[in-house]
């Protein structure tokens, strides 16, 4: 009986020393393609056809029957038939607006908040929207090939940074069956900056570093938190210069020929920064306080900020899915360090360097200087895929009724989150 070979490289002698490009397990495309592809049109296909069921049972009553109802400062183009404002209606909602907007209309003086997002999702919507005609089918088409890429990045990543292409598909399914994962559906830049981030880390795994340095750049030019996966990506730099060997003497030059195209992620943020001086934009700070409401503090504090809230006003919070997902995070992200596999050093750096940059951001009540929560972190979580990963291996080991139970359960979640988005209860 044939058994796979163990894709894991060989141990490391004084004789052979660490190629400094290793073998990329092949054998993980196949599957990977299969289960990313697949997963990722079932999601879409599941929300095209719930969504307007749900508005049409739980929101007839609302706006008088038509869900697009978010866009009165945006200038997109009306949905004028009653298929289309039940097809797409349903999700133009929050900040998936302003990225339609940016999409139609590009960068605005005279509408600045939107120009607080990066460049690259708006930029993709608008050329599938030169291409189909319509900046919602464009949106969707995007966003649908984006997740597809961000599942069989996650499906490597298990193959080639984990060794284990067997939690490929159960990271998969996590992902896809997360009760907030209908935000990788919506026109908005959490897909494409998730396959980014998962791509940079299969190509570092690979010791790729131009490809990890170019798709780090795109996660910088997709959402500006992308610059934090430079510190990720010097640790594992750091693991393969020790691997290979190489004397201390020697080895910031060794570093500097391999991490230079790291710095395409800074310069990806400083770039966008420039553009959008050059354009007559206020700075972004300016743009957060003013507009958006948002500041920002210590993590500490912001945590400190989220609990009074929770304990100012425990039914309000509790009807927040961003706080649920706080506590939730919480509790994963230290349970992570219990675990072999989980605790690796370039895993933590990615999930703590984000965990606290997302704590740091507070919201005031819109139109007041009162500080009320992290709003939008239930989103933000979503990229924190290594405790994704971790449920994943869990809910593997599990027994199989269970197992069945538990997805069944997420499945449920997802449908009660999504209603909830398109009913304007869950957001931005």
């Amino acid at each position: 009986m044939q058994t796979q070979a163990d894709p894991t490289p060989a141990p490391v002698s004084d004789s052979v020393p660490t190629p400094r490009r290793l073998p990329l397990p092949e054998a993980g495309w196949r599957g990977a393609l299969f289960w990313g592809i697949t997963v990722a049109l079932l999601h879409r296909l599941l929300l095209m056809l719930w969504l307007p069921l749900a508005w049409s049972v739980l929101g007839a009553g609302l706006n008088n029957g038509n869900p697009d109802f978010h866009t009165a400062r945006a200038q997109i183009a009306p949905l004028t038939t009653p298929a289309d404002q039940l097809l797409w209606g349903v999700w133009r909602r929050w900040d998936a607006v302003h990225y339609l907007d940016l999409a139609s209309n590009g960068y605005r003086v005279d509408h600045p908040g939107p120009t607080v997002f990066g460049p690259l999702t708006p930029a993709a919507i608008a050329l599938g929207k030169a291409l189909f005609g319509s900046v919602d089918l464009a949106a969707a088409v995007f966003e649908t090939i984006a997740f597809a890429a961000a599942l069989i990045a996650i499906y490597r990543l298990c193959a080639v940074f984990y060794r284990n292409e067997a939690l490929g598909k159960w990271a998969v399914l996590m992902t896809a069956l997360l009760p907030l994962s209908f935000f990788f559906a919506a026109p908005m830049s959490e897909a494409p900056f998730l396959a980014f981030s998962v791509g940079t880390f299969v190509a570092a795994a690979g010791r790729r570093w131009g490809i990890a340095g170019v798709l780090g750049m795109l996660a910088a030019l997709t959402r500006n938190q992308g610059v934090l996966l430079v510190l990720p990506l010097a640790t594992l730099l750091w693991q393969a210069l020790r691997a290979e060997r190489i004397p201390p003497r020697k080895m910031p030059l060794a570093a500097l020929r391999r991490a230079w195209p790291l710095a395409l992620l800074p310069a990806a943020y400083v770039l966008f920064e420039v553009a959008r001086r050059l354009a007559g934009l206020p700075p972004l700070s300016d743009v957060y306080r003013d507009i958006s409401y948002i500041f920002f503090t210590s993590p500490i504090e912001g945590l400190l900020y989220n609990l009074r809230y929770i304990a100012a006003d425990p039914a309000r919070a509790a009807a927040s899915l961003d706080l649920w997902a706080m506590g939730l995070v919480l509790l994963l992200a230290p349970l992570s360090l219990a675990f072999r596999a989980h605790r690796r050093l370039a895993l933590q750096a990615f999930t703590w360097s984000m965990l606290l940059l997302f704590l740091s951001k507070m919201n005031w009540e819109y139109g007041t200087d009162t500080p009320i929560f992290t709003q939008s972190f239930g989103r933000y979580a979503l990229m924190l895929f290594p405790l994704w990963i971790m449920l994943a291996a869990g809910l593997r080991r599990v027994h199989p009724v269970l197992r069945l139970f538990l997805s069944a359960g997420l499945v449920l979640a997802l449908m009660l989150c999504s209603a909830l988005f398109t009913l304007a209860l869950a957001g931005p």
